[in-house]
C-alpha cells in the first residue's frame, strides 16, 4: 500500500514539474511587415556577420514590434570555409533607429551551434515573432 502510495504521489509531482508552452502573443507586441528597405537594412548587416557573404540567400524574415523596436527572426544561408553554403540558419535581431524608418540591424543571435537554436526560438517567441523552420 504505501509503495503504490509513493509511486502515485511521485507520478503526481512529477506530472506538475512539466513546462508548459505559453502560445498566446507576449503583450504590445504586433507581428508587422518589413518594407523592402527595412528588408534591404537586415540584408545589409546580417553579411556583416556571414562568412561568404556575397552568395547568402535568405528564407522569409518574420517581425514584430513594440512601438519601439522591430524585432526580426528569419533564416539565411551563408557559406563555410571550403566555400560551400552553410544550410539555412536561424537568426534573431533587431531593427534600430526612429520606429518609422530604422537605419541599423543589430543582429543578436545567429546559426545553429551549441544552444543557439533554442536561444533564437526563445527570443523570438519572447518578442513575438518566429523562425520559419522551412523555408519557402
Amino acid at each position: 500500500m504505501y509503495s503504490r502510495l509513493c509511486a502515485t504521489l511521485s507520478a503526481v509531482l512529477l506530472c506538475s514539474c512539466v513546462a508548459t508552452h505559453d502560445t498566446s502573443a507576449p503583450p504590445n507586441r504586433n507581428l508587422v511587415s518589413l518594407s523592402n528597405a527595412e528588408i534591404e537594412i537586415v540584408k545589409r548587416d546580417l553579411l556583416k556577420s556571414l562568412k561568404g557573404a556575397a552568395s547568402a540567400t535568405y528564407g522569409r524574415m518574420h517581425a514584430s514590434s513594440d512601438g519601439k523596436w522591430i524585432y526580426v527572426c528569419g533564416l539565411v544561408n551563408g557559406t563555410n570555409r571550403l566555400g560551400a553554403p552553410s544550410g539555412m540558419e536561424p537568426y534573431f535581431g533587431i531593427l534600430e533607429g526612429p520606429p518609422d524608418n530604422p537605419t541599423v540591424f543589430s543582429p543578436i543571435i545567429l546559426g545553429t551551434d551549441g544552444n543557439k537554436q533554442a536561444e533564437i526560438d526563445t527570443m523570438c517567441a519572447k518578442f513575438g515573432t518566429y523562425v520559419e523552420q522551412f523555408p519557402m
